[in-house]
């Protein structure tokens, strides 16, 4: 599920480069802490609402940037399910 954030992450930014620069490397972003596909270790999970992680920010290695990059942005956003916001909301009723 991150991966494929990232992966679309990475496409996003490859394109951009590419209309910036038609000889642009080929971008590509991986990381040491998680597989395509697979799930963060429970030190990079929220530490908050039940979840006990550490917030540690996964490492990421990017290569192929187009010319002229100073800076990324990097989004993940990992929407709740159902249940999760039920108890959410079942526990700050209980305050």
């Amino acid at each position: 599920m991150i991966a494929d954030t990232l992966a679309l992450a990475a496409r996003y930014l490859l394109g951009v480069g590419l209309a910036a620069n038609s000889a642009a490397a080929q971008f590509t972003l991986s990381s040491s802490d998680f597989t395509a596909g697979g799930t963060l270790a429970d030190e990079q999970a929220y530490d908050a609402m039940g979840c006990t992680g550490r917030n540690l920010s996964p490492a990421l290695t990017w290569r192929g940037a187009p010319a002229g990059t100073k800076s990324y942005a990097v989004l993940l956003h990992d929407p709740p399910t159902p249940a999760e916001l039920e108890r959410a909301i079942d526990s700050s009723r209980k305050r």
